[in-house]
């Protein structure tokens, strides 16, 4: 007999032998098992009859020692939390998406017709970046007849290309500058900023604005700060823009949203402060009076427009008519994704 043949021999006796010990081990280690956990069981029961839970009931049957209970994350727990920031995003977008739907609900195709095609603003607005200031205060029906341009603190030099594309290439014929009581960067500016980033200390530093000169009315320093940075925007303007203002295809207006009432006139009223570099109230009062009592002047439909000499912003039938009634507008002004070159 070979050495090979041998060898199998030999581990084929040993096969048997292998199997019959594997079952009666593994017979002695499942019955452990079985008896222990019916010990547990017994255990639990007659401990529960007593009030109070088992040693070890809890304990996992392999466990071999405590095992801490896991916890996972509840869905949507977190907008029990009013700063959180998943909840504020998830609020402003179904906002976001909701208001939408009823905008486009309200205003079909015939709404958009008269400029879907091409934009026709009478007026590029300068105004704050600040949420609480928005043309709802100002214009009840903004598409198509503002050009808005926003940054902190209603700055011409922050945004100047986009103001020039206003008069330049858009034609429009006014100019407005609007800042607002309780601006903050007019405030930061106030004092001392060197801490902020480079980037908002770069915005703030064209602002010039008078330093508090003592420990006075701080409300009313900042009220005359907002005022001051409107005069010297429309300055800025004026020299700018000089050639459309002297021949009257321009007009500059200053002004200030009062939404805290520091002025005295109403939360939200617009005051005027400055039109064209005039700044005396006298002069500001006849312009105003002017203008409300004489509609046809507003570009917004003749006299029956008006109620009591005041123009009547929220009557949609007149809003309808605006935009066939501007012949001063420049009817080659085209939409602000066309070309720009030869406008100057």
């Amino acid at each position: 007999m070979s050495h090979i043949h041998f060898a199998f021999v030999a581990l084929a006796a040993l096969i048997p032998e292998c199997n019959q010990a594997a079952p009666a081990e593994h017979a002695d280690e499942h019955a452990a098992e079985h008896a222990a956990e019916h010990a547990d069981d017994a255990g639990a029961a007659a401990s529960a009859e007593h009030g109070k839970p088992a040693e070890g009931a809890n304990k996992p049957a392999h466990g071999g020692g405590d095992v801490p209970a896991r916890k996972f994350s509840v869905p949507f727990a977190w907008e029990a939390s009013q700063d959180d920031a998943l909840r504020t995003t998830k609020s402003f977008m179904q906002g976001f998406f909701t208001d939408n739907a009823a905008y486009v609900k309200a205003h079909n195709e015939t709404f958009f017709k008269p400029f879907v095609q091409t934009q026709k603003p009478r007026a590029t607005v300068i105004t704050c970046a600040d949420s609480r200031v928005h043309t709802a205060a100002f214009d009840a029906r903004p598409e198509n007849d503002v050009f808005l341009v926003r940054n902190i603190g209603n700055q011409v030099v922050n945004a100047e290309g986009s103001v020039e594309y206003g008069v330049h290439h858009l034609k429009t014929r006014v100019l407005v500058i609007m800042g607002h009581t309780g601006c903050g960067a007019i405030k930061a500016r106030m004092g001392d900023i060197s801490k902020e980033s480079d980037a908002i200390r770069h915005e703030l530093e064209s602002l010039s604005v008078p330093k508090p000169k003592d420990k006075g009315d701080e409300r009313q320093a900042w009220q005359e700060a907002v005022v001051a940075n409107v005069n010297e925007q429309v300055a800025f303007s004026l020299l700018k823009f000089s050639s459309e203002v002297e021949t009257g295809d321009l007009t500059v207006v200053g002004a200030v949203y009062d939404l805290k009432n520091d002025m005295k006139q109403g939360h939200g009223h617009i005051v005027l402060v400055n039109v064209n570099g005039n700044t005396d109230p006298v002069k500001l009062t006849a312009f105003e009076k002017v203008v409300m009592n004489k509609p046809d002047l507003l570009g917004r439909g003749d006299a029956a427009d008006a109620k009591d000499g005041a123009p009547s912003l929220g009557d949609d039938k007149h809003d309808d008519k605006r935009d066939d009634k501007h012949d001063d507008r420049r009817e080659g002004a085209g939409a602000t994704g066309g070309s720009a070159a030869g406008h100057h």
